[in-house]
């Protein structure tokens, strides 16, 4: 949990007492999930069909590296593909294709994860794959925000749906699914800067949250 300042700022600015706890995204918020690897979570994305057909699995990560086929895996993110399944639509190996990883993080993290259809081999059309996208919240303390949800503490974020990416090959597809896991609560929640000494006090706390410069 990251450095939190008490201030009371004086009564001409009208704006009462408060916390400064600094959000990722330099907000001051008045809950206590804010920073410091306040994200802690398993990300897991994968594919699985039962016929011969060779579909690969992508995942762009908050650094913009994409997890693939082509690149099993990215360092910064820990994000690692299980295999290439069907490869060439060779016999084996077998599906599912997932892509998995641990990530620690006080910032903003957001994925774009989508499937394409390299091959379909000796069948005529393209299956549709059973889909699933799971973030689960590892922090004993944290409530974070996946596209917007509360996640507890323990608790897993889930969805069915990954976006189809077309035949061939493209990891510059820009139209994955999007998932942006946060640790601040919406905006509903989360004071404004209201004046230049707000602003300064703001600064002095980031300055000080998690030994950032």
């Amino acid at each position: 949990m990251g450095t939190k300042l008490q201030s009371r700022p004086t009564s001409a600015l009208g704006l009462g007492a408060y916390k400064l706890i600094v959000g990722p995204s330099n907000q001051l918020a008045n809950n206590d999930q804010c920073c410091c690897e306040c994200i802690d979570i398993n990300f897991f994305a994968s594919i699985d069909w039962d016929v011969v057909v060779d579909l690969d699995l992508y995942v762009k990560g908050p650094d913009g590296q994409v997890c693939f086929y082509g690149t099993s895996e990215t360092d910064s993110l820990a994000l690692s593909l299980n295999h290439d399944a069907y490869a060439g639509c060779d016999e084996g190996p077998l599906p599912p294709e997932e892509i998995a990883g641990h990530i620690k993080a006080s910032m903003t993290q957001t994925f774009y994860v989508w499937y394409m259809c390299y091959s379909v081999c000796a069948l005529e059309e393209i299956p549709t794959p059973t889909q699933s996208i799971t973030i689960l919240n590892n922090s004993t303390t944290n409530t974070i925000y996946v596209n917007g949800t509360a996640v507890s503490p323990g608790d897993e974020w889930a969805s069915s749906e990954i976006n189809y990416g077309g035949g061939g090959a493209n990891p510059e597809f820009t139209g994955g699914t999007k998932v942006e896991v946060t640790c601040t609560a919406p905006t509903s929640l989360v004071q404004p800067i209201q004046t230049a000494e707000h602003k300064a006090q703001l600064a002095h706390a980031h300055k000080n949250c998690c030994g950032h410069k």
